[in-house]
């Protein structure tokens, strides 16, 4: 999954279950992560972080914050068996 495609499936599950008051400065740092997974790991790495972040929006009623959005990059670089670099903003993730 490309980021653009990802980015689209967050902000659907964010106009549904959240709405848009206050969702500009995290979907900037959402799509930072997903920039950053692809750059690490690519599309599927991307495709399961997009998955966390939709399913949490969905399943909580909430937009995950930035440390948590973090935590579900590194995971999901790691799901695909990918390792993140020390220089990554996602090594102490």
């Amino acid at each position: 999954m490309d980021v653009e495609t990802a980015l689209r499936e967050i902000d659907e599950a964010n106009a549904k279950h959240v709405g848009e008051e206050g969702y500009e400065r995290l979907r900037e740092e959402y799509e930072r992560g997903l920039r950053e997974v692809d750059g690490i790991a690519g599309g599927a790495a991307v495709e399961e972080l997009c998955r966390h972040l939709a399913g949490h929006i969905r399943h909580h009623g909430d937009r995950p914050p930035v440390p948590v959005a973090d935590l579900y990059a590194a995971a999901a670089v790691r799901a695909v068996g990918g390792e993140v670099p020390a220089e990554s903003f996602l090594a102490n993730a």
